[in-house]
């Protein structure tokens, strides 16, 4: 079963709940979590709202709906049946945000535990989503988004809005972005593709390829302690941008840029046009810079 509260809002249950027990069979260790259902919840849509998810070693999927509806599916894994039955997936709109709970027996969420969340909504102003263990995902969707998991990758496809993205291990791939992004995990690559505002991207461990617009100006902040860098970027791209490698070489295929050898792993290159400084930097790997027509003719 499922609650539904109200306060001073539109109500967003009784939520429809459809739900199928998924025993597991065979020989299990103590304390593991075989116990699962997946339970499914429809809402009314009362006009675009916030959303906010929160949860523990589970997915969460968010994506633009076809009906005027919210779904919601719910996968949870519990210790034992008793707690599963007494977990209820509690979904509240307070004041433009529509808040995505689980509501865990005894209060807390036990060691193997979980709930992965599986979203539809016909659109968004804002989103926040937040798990202990799991990939996150946003697909066609609006609004300023706020994505942070302690294990998992991040995607984020078709966005209008400014990205925050933090993951302590996975890959971060964010593509057609209408808005800022900052993105960060300690080990993983990222991936960024036609984005039209600043980015500042920070990795551990791993690669990092940026695409922006053709008419972003940018400026782009990379850093990654291990990794190859690729800067792909436009007509628009203005400023001054700084290469810094510790090891590894510099290439800028761009014909009308000014470039400044510092040194062997240091240059300087001078975009047309006044816009705020860039910078790449990475402790081990190569930096490379190119338009988005991928003319070749320099390599430094």
């Amino acid at each position: 079963m499922t609650t539904a509260r109200t306060h001073r809002c539109h109500r967003v249950g009784a939520l429809a709940l459809a739900a199928a027990a998924l025993t597991l069979t065979g020989c299990v260790s103590w304390g593991e979590a075989r116990f699962r259902e997946t339970r499914n919840l429809s809402a009314p849509y009362f006009g675009t709202m916030g959303l906010d998810v929160l949860t523990a070693n589970g997915k969460i999927e968010v994506f633009k709906a076809s009906a005027n509806t919210i779904e919601i599916t719910a996968e949870i894994q519990a210790r034992t049946q008793e707690r599963l039955d007494n977990t209820f997936i509690v979904a509240d709109q307070v004041g433009d945000i529509l808040f995505v709970r689980v509501q865990w027996a005894n209060g807390r969420c036990l060691s193997n535990e979980g709930c992965a969340f599986t979203i539809a909504m016909p659109a968004t102003e804002s989103i926040k989503l937040k798990s202990s263990n799991g990939a996150l995902s946003v697909d066609s969707l609006e609004g300023d988004a706020n994505l942070e998991t302690s294990n998992g990758r991040i995607t984020v496809t078709d966005h209008i809005g400014d990205i925050y993205a933090d993951t302590s291990n996975g890959r971060i791939t964010l593509e057609s972005i209408d808005g800022s992004v900052f993105a960060d995990t300690s080990n993983g690559a990222v991936r960024v593709f036609e984005v039209s505002g600043p980015v500042e991207v920070d990795t551990s461990n791993g690669s990092v390829v940026i695409e922006l617009t053709d008419d972003n100006p940018g400026p782009v902040q990379i850093d990654t302690s291990n990794g190859a860098v690729t800067l792909i970027v436009g007509d628009g791209f203005a400023g001054t941008l700084t290469a810094d490698t510790t090891n590894g070489a510099i290439h800028c295929r761009i014909n009308k840029v000014e470039a400044h050898r510092i040194s062997r792993h240091h240059w300087r290159f001078d975009f047309s046009g006044d816009g705020e400084a860039s910078l790449i930097d990475t402790g081990n790997g190569s930096i490379t810079i190119k338009h988005k027509d991928h003319a070749s003719a320099m390599a430094y």
